[in-house]
């Protein structure tokens, strides 16, 4: 039998470990001047599985005296994103302070992706606490309750889009981790409640798989002194659209560029705790929903991957799935060809409408079932700039737009969270760390 040329795996250590800047109270809280989480992993001759890599902790959440934990007088995560939603950047850097990865808005993109990889099955079923998915109704989402522990992955292109990471090679890893208003990341519709709403983060600490190759051969931890290590990055941008006929252009440095995926939402619902700020709508006017017409993206002024208008405007008119663009937008996150998850269904949620409340039916005379996430839509715009080879499409030089036709009236802001994935290239030897995107 032909032995294997693959890296030998020596042993497999379970590690947790404290912030680095450990408040005296062990609490993080933006009201009590604690918003910054640091996690420090130190350069050492092992590799960071990314999949087994949790945050965990201990979540309280309060309303004042006039919160008793109903739907009517209770705070709430956002239905979607749970406690992502208080995570408001994310910053991922070696020990000599090179980013690699710096998120900003992480929360908003974690309500694009999980929209767009999670089915309403996911949200009941996954091993991770009710707090942590997001899961509406449950007693863990209309809180007066302290020390609710969750254990989530951190949605990072740089450990979603890598196996392992070799930490001697990179110079260790640090996490920063900012903290968002709670008129960001908590609901309530209550006005009293509302206005004393505040939660703390305690007990926090980072697990992880660390990974020993055998200590001799081609693959061993000592060869590993100089070479390169590929990974993805999030990139996060924020503009406005408030216009019937409008091009967003962006100016991209970045060479490898996968995807670009816009999320949108009512500017006057941002930090407001009386709506869920995380949401990911339609475009709107100041009463109503806008119809999205038509949309087209380019680069350098030529037509971006696909060659026609995407085209919506008779589905949107009638309240039906704008079915290219939002295939379109999928396509950024998982191929829709083999999606298997998502939350852009008619009886999961996504479409924004209610029909059992409705008494709408379908087409064979069934009444349609009740959804667990009325009136949520799983909107978004974006492009899969390179879906063949998936190395990515460089935009130095050839700046990227987007244009947005539709029915906006000027009479509301609308907010555009873009996020850009791509490649980016660590090299590393003895003279150092040279990061390239």
């Amino acid at each position: 039998m032909r032995a294997s040329s693959g890296p030998m795996i020596a042993a497999v250590e379970k590690v947790e470990l404290s912030p680095q800047n450990r408040p005296a109270n062990g609490t993080y809280s933006t009201s009590q001047g604690t918003p910054i989480i640091s996690l420090e992993m130190a350069a050492q001759n092992k590799l960071l599985r990314c999949s087994s890599l949790r945050l965990n902790g201990l979540l309280s959440i309060a309303g004042g005296s006039a919160c008793d934990g109903t739907n009517a007088k209770g705070v709430q995560l956002d239905q979607r994103v749970g406690v992502h939603g208080l995570f408001q950047n994310i910053t991922v850097s070696n020990s000599a302070g090179q980013i690699l990865e710096s998120v900003r808005a992480y929360n908003t993109l974690c309500a694009s992706t999980f929209a767009a990889t999670h089915s309403p099955d996911d949200y009941v079923s996954q091993s991770v606490s009710n707090i942590a998915t997001g899961l509406q109704g449950s007693s863990a989402m209309s809180v007066r309750q302290s020390n609710l522990a969750f254990s989530i992955p951190l949605n990072c292109a740089i450990f979603r889009g890598s196996s392992a990471i070799p930490l001697a090679q990179v110079g260790g890893l640090k996490i920063t981790i900012d903290l968002a208003q709670p008129s960001q990341g908590l609901y309530s519709t209550d006005a009293t409640v509302s206005a004393a709403a505040a939660y703390t983060i305690s007990g926090v600490s980072l697990s992880a798989d660390l990974i020993t190759l055998a200590t001799k051969g081609p693959q061993s931890n000592e060869s590993l002194s100089s070479g390169q290590f590929s990974y993805n990055q999030f990139s996060s941008l924020y503009s406005v659209l408030n216009s019937a006929d409008a091009t967003l252009t962006f100016n991209l440095p970045m060479k490898s560029v996968l995807s670009v995926s816009h999320a949108f939402s009512k500017a006057s619902d941002q930090y407001n705790i009386g709506a869920f700020s995380l949401a990911t709508p339609a475009l709107q006017n100041d009463s109503s929903a806008a119809v999205l017409n038509q949309v087209d993206f380019a680069r350098a002024g030529q037509k971006l991957i696909y060659d026609y208008p995407l085209r919506s405007s008779a589905q949107a008119a009638e309240n039906l799935p704008e079915t290219e663009a939002l295939m379109a937008n999928i396509n950024c996150f998982q191929p829709f060809c083999d999606a298997t998850h998502l939350s852009v269904n008619p009886v999961g949620c996504g479409f924004g409408q209610d029909f059992a409340a409705s008494g709408d039916i379908d087409e064979s005379g069934t009444a349609q079932v009740k959804v667990s996430d009325a009136g949520r839509r799983a909107f978004g715009l974006g492009v899969n700039c390179d879906p063949i080879s998936e190395t990515g499409l460089s935009f130095a030089g050839a700046p990227y737009a987007v244009r947005i036709q539709s029915t906006l009236d000027q009479t509301a802001a609308n907010s555009v969270h873009t996020h850009v994935l791509s490649r980016a290239t660590l090299s590393y030897s003895p003279a150092g760390v040279v990061v390239a995107t």
